[in-house]
């Protein structure tokens, strides 16, 4: 058998003799294979490097926050410290002061035993007639000699034929007394004053109307402002004393004591008994009685039993 040469003409084989349109699909086919081929290398290995990068920034983060923690707890331990240094220096200071409180208090105690026992010594008389002058003794009465106060003590007013419960206070500078409806008016050129004093007698609450002279005015500070209060000068009687008292005219309706005792009255006049109350008793003047306390009544002057 005889074999015929065949040359192989391209022109002549089926696959390149097919149409054109399908040569060019498979063109294209093979084309986007190996485009996805190409891309999918590439899509993986932008997946390992954003991958990577993810991994070293989350490494970096923690360190960084463990470094703000470490700061973080060294910033605590230190005021810690800091406190607890302060907390000792403070205790130390607060036990300093508490003994220091305690020996002015022991001083303040002996100062005010010694104080009493002078004023109870039998030099002493707790009864004083009125009160000492700088030019020396008055009436008998030597300056070491000192009224005998309690804590709350019986104010007699002998011209009102008034008495009134008062409060014995050294921290006040001036003694006051309630004054109600208050009305300024001028007499002989001078200025006077006109009010009401209201206190409880019983369980029946009464009121006298008072009239003084104004011998000067002083004015308050408050809370809420300043204001300008009048000042009397009336003869008072504590016991068998006679004094003359400047009072400040003030409203002390909402007050227990209608009237009070400041310290400048008991300089060098008087000491204060705290534990004690009403010491020197209740003044009793002539004619006592309802016509000195009838509600609105406008009460006459009498006479005092010693010059003022």
């Amino acid at each position: 058998m005889r074999y015929l040469p065949v040359s192989f003409n391209p022109t002549n084989s089926n696959l390149f003799n097919c149409n054109p349109i399908c040569f060019k699909s498979v063109q294209l086919v093979l084309i986007i294979v190996f485009s996805l081929i190409l891309a999918g290398c590439q899509s993986s290995n932008r997946d390992i490097e954003l991958s990577e990068m993810i991994q070293r920034s989350l490494m970096d983060h923690q360190r960084q926050m463990t470094l703000t923690f470490e700061e973080s707890q060294q910033r605590l331990q230190a005021q810690q410290l800091n406190q607890q240094s302060e907390l000792l220096r403070l205790s130390s200071r607060l036990e300093l002061l508490g003994q220091q409180l305690d020996r002015q208090q022991a001083a303040e105690e002996e100062r005010f035993r010694k104080l009493l026992a002078r004023s109870q010594s039998p030099t002493t008389s707790p009864m004083l007639t009125p009160p000492r002058t700088a030019s020396g003794p008055v009436n008998g009465v030597t300056r070491s000699e000192k009224l005998l106060l309690g804590r709350s003590e019986w104010l007699g007013f002998p011209l009102q034929r008034l008495v009134l419960a008062a409060r014995i206070d050294s921290g006040a500078n001036t003694s006051s007394l309630d004054a109600q409806d208050l009305v300024d008016f001028e007499r002989d050129g001078q200025q006077w004053v006109r009010f009401s004093v209201h206190f409880q007698d019983g369980e029946q609450a009464r009121q006298v109307e008072i009239e003084a002279p104004v011998i000067r005015r002083v004015r308050i500070r408050q809370a809420v402002g300043s204001e300008s209060r009048p000042v009397v000068q009336l003869p008072v009687r504590i016991g068998q004393s006679n004094h003359k008292v400047e009072f400040t005219l003030t409203d002390r309706g909402e007050l227990t004591y209608p009237a009070l005792l400041g310290r400048r009255f008991m300089m060098d006049v008087a000491v204060v008994d705290v534990s004690k109350t009403f010491i020197q008793g209740r003044p009793e003047f002539e004619h006592q009685g309802e016509d000195a306390t009838t509600q609105g009544q406008t009460l006459l002057p009498v006479e005092l039993d010693t010059d003022l």
